[in-house]
């Protein structure tokens, strides 16, 4: 996929204008990645201005320098809403997975990270599309495990406002980034919430998510994600357990190697435990999340 007006910004979240430095000489900014443009379908003026606005968010949140700064948070957000990298989809994008039904509230707001979701998503983004998949054509296929999930975290507002604005976040400043959603063990009664927001989104979208009852994961995700890139803990039969993926683990070396470069301690709150059982460290820590599936 190629950059507007020729040249080009290859790495970065968004299309970093330090990478190769090209600016356009039509807006003085640096080339806007197509992906921008497709986002507003093939609307140029729409297109520019959202880039314009993501450069000067980026400059703001000094977005191009997050990886280099320490995130003491890391494992206790990670813990409180379990989310991980695991290996590769048939068309080699990365798959993400999610598992909202396992967020712990409470933990949450005992320990003051709901004010910063937002920022730890973004660094998510900015290591998976500066480290994992640098190019402009790189995609990620999203698993969303939404076993456990209830009406009350649903209709939690505090939890719907952190999710807006994460996705609005991540839509408008990382357009055009998914391959697939696949949603699985879905509750009985998501087909009525799905059936609400089901007319806010156009066909493209439409065709990217795809649903599945706790009955159909396995075979509903051979679909995409060959067998033996399938974590076990969800049927396949991947040779990494939850957690302990190559991309996971890079993630994870980066926070800390910061860390240990800042001189700057892990946050670590009660329930952050080694696997020992003793109090979380940067050298024992691991993430190890529980499924339902």
């Amino acid at each position: 996929m190629k950059n507007l007006a020729g040249g080009g910004v290859e790495g970065g979240g968004s299309g970093k204008a330090g990478e190769l430095g090209e600016i356009d000489p039509n807006t003085s900014m640096p080339y806007m990645p197509e992906r921008f443009l497709l986002a507003e379908a093939g609307d140029y003026a729409k297109a520019l201005e959202r880039w314009r606005d993501t450069l000067a968010w980026r400059k703001m949140k000094e977005a191009d320098l997050v990886l280099t700064k320490p995130h003491p948070n890391f494992a206790t957000t990670k813990e409180c809403y379990p989310h991980f990298f695991h290996e590769k989809d048939k068309l080699g994008n990365v798959v993400y997975y999610e598992l909202p039904g396992m967020i712990d509230w409470p933990r949450i707001k005992a320990t003051g990270l709901k004010d910063q979701f937002v920022d730890h998503v973004m660094y998510v983004q900015e290591y998976m599309w500066t480290i994992l998949q640098p190019s402009q054509d790189d995609r990620v296929t999203l698993v969303l495990d939404l076993n456990g999930l209830n009406m009350t975290t649903v209709f939690n507002k505090e939890i719907v406002t952190i999710i807006k604005n994460i996705v609005t976040m991540t839509s408008t400043h990382y357009p055009q980034r998914s391959n697939k959603m696949i949603v699985i063990n879905v509750p009985g009664w998501f087909g009525m919430l799905f059936n609400l927001i089901k007319p806010l989104l156009n066909e493209a979208q439409k065709a990217k998510i795809c649903i599945f009852r706790s009955h159909e994961v396995l075979q509903g995700m051979r679909a995409t994600i060959d067998d033996c890139c399938i974590p076990k803990e969800y049927g396949g039969s991947s040779p990494y357990a939850i957690g302990q993926s190559p991309d996971e683990l890079g993630i994870r070396k980066q926070v800390f190697d910061n860390l240990r470069k800042h001189d700057t301690p892990l946050y670590v709150d009660e329930p952050l435990r080694n696997p020992d059982g003793s109090r979380a460290t940067i050298d024992k820590w691991e993430f190890a999340p529980k499924t339902y599936a």
